[in-house]
């Protein structure tokens, strides 16, 4: 009988920025095949929307309120997902946002930092969570969204194309040094989830 590969019965996800667009897509697709889905996110009301469509697929779920760019969050995170479902089998770390359109000189310093802390540096803290725990057990899989964006930038883009190139060399550096756990990323293009304002904080 042939193994079905698609078969996560049982399986503990988390996925950061999971409340809508390709977060809550993903969410459902390894709910329908059986795995526990656990979210974080800061969109409380939208995120437990999401909760709601997983538990219907007969799997478990759980909603952790947490800013990726904030270690004690990522931390507390990673830990309830762990106590909660006695593991963490893989992790989707696709939380992101956006800054308006706009060329170099007129971009403010406060949306390039708000870029980099929440698409790079919660990167980085989720997979140093992660990691943790999925060294120790001795299996995981991280996956990372980055964006075609770091291969064709557009114009307007220039503090979320510079995050995409050193969030590709941080995959990288945790590959090498790190197997298991496995890691991979997906380029995807334009989301569906409002991830440009302050409310969908952590949305693709």
């Amino acid at each position: 009988m042939k193994k079905n590969l698609f078969d996560f019965t049982n399986k503990t996800i988390l996925i950061t920025g999971g409340s809508s667009g390709i977060g809550r897509a993903t969410a459902l697709a390894f709910a329908q095949q059986g795995a526990n889905i656990v979210i974080g996110d800061l969109n409380e009301t939208a995120a437990q929307e999401t909760v709601e469509l997983i538990k219907k697929e007969g799997v478990k779920s759980l909603f952790v309120k947490a800013n990726v760019s904030y270690a004690a969050d990522v931390k507390a995170l990673v830990e309830k997902t762990v106590s909660a479902f006695g593991g963490l089998d893989c992790a989707f770390n696709n939380a992101g946002v956006f800054h308006a359109p706009m060329s170099i000189e007129d971009l403010d310093e406060d949306s390039f930092d708000r870029v980099i802390a929440i698409d790079l540096k919660g990167c980085f803290l989720c997979m140093k969570y992660e990691l943790q725990h999925m060294v120790k057990a001795g299996k995981g899989a991280i996956v990372n969204t980055a964006s075609v964006a770091g291969l064709l930038p557009e114009a307007g883009s220039g503090a979320y194309v510079g995050r995409q190139t050193r969030r590709d060399r941080s995959n990288q550096d945790g590959g090498h040094r790190a197997c298991p756990p496995r890691y991979s990323r997906q380029r995807p293009g334009s989301g569906l989830g409002p991830y440009g304002d302050d409310e969908g904080l952590g949305r693709r």
